[in-house]
């Protein structure tokens, strides 16, 4: 199920270095509590993984708590096949977790920051 505090913060473009420092000003040891980060290269990489049937899964599973892939299929009136590779997709990037009797959303909360400048 959801951890009660843990954060992910989902940034366009690789800002590994920021996020280590904003960690030393909040006076957190490196992987101590920090926020997890998962970093795309770009916009249109973001938005190919976070399409928007993605999106609704990540709503369901925040709504159902543990949940299985038949019942996700069900409830979105989806191919198996197609959600199985979609729950593969946000597992790859740590939005999803899978359990012995399902999938959940390994985060109470996700930040979702856009950095346009170069």
């Amino acid at each position: 199920m959801t951890e009660a505090t843990r954060r992910l913060t989902i940034r366009v473009r690789d800002d590994r270095g920021r996020a280590f420092v904003e960690a030393w000003h909040r006076g957190l040891a490196p992987g101590a509590g920090a926020d997890e980060v998962v970093s795309f290269e770009d916009f249109s990489s973001l938005l190919s993984t976070l399409t928007p049937r993605r999106l609704e899964l990540l709503r369901i599973v925040s709504t159902e708590g543990r949940i299985s892939m038949r019942r996700l299929s069900r409830l979105t009136e989806r191919d198996y096949s197609n959600i199985r590779a979609d729950v593969k997709a946000l597992e790859r990037v740590g939005l999803l977790a899978r359990a012995a009797h399902g999938v959940y959303l390994p985060f109470s909360k996700v930040v979702t920051e856009m950095d346009f400048a170069a």
